[in-house]
């Protein structure tokens, strides 16, 4: 992985999961050749290495300007940031099954009203778009 050979060129240290500074974007685009977003998501596309780091994303305004490494994580950071995921994927699904509910709801009143070929929309519809 470039980048990962990158930032330990510029400063991490893989033994200990630690960089000796801040790792600055700009230096990291210049030795892969890979432009990085702003807010820092080529880096942690894949998650793996990068979820084995504690991992400061450095900032300027809204844009990931560097990352400051601070470590491998322990057990306990990865159990948390589980059941944070866990939780958010929860949260997806209720949202998600609520959005069913309501679409069945919407099917059931449209087959109960008039017929099935009737158009529903009319250039009237159509033209507040455009």
């Amino acid at each position: 992985m470039k980048i990962l050979k990158a930032c330990e060129t510029l400063g991490l240290n893989l033994d200990d999961g630690i960089s000796s500074s801040v790792i600055d974007i700009k230096d990291i685009e210049r030795l892969t050749g890979i432009r990085i977003n702003g807010n820092g998501s080529k880096i942690r596309r894949d998650n793996k290495p990068w979820e084995f780091f504690n991992i400061e994303n450095i900032k300027d305004k809204n844009s990931i300007v560097g990352f400051d490494f601070s470590g491998y994580k322990t057990r306990r950071e990865l159990i948390g940031e589980l059941d944070t995921q866990i939780k958010s994927s929860k949260k997806r699904i209720i949202n998600e099954e609520s959005k069913v509910i309501e679409r069945e709801n919407d099917k059931v009143n449209l087959s109960k009203t008039g017929k099935l070929s009737d158009l529903m929309y009319s250039k009237k519809d159509t033209v507040s778009y455009i």
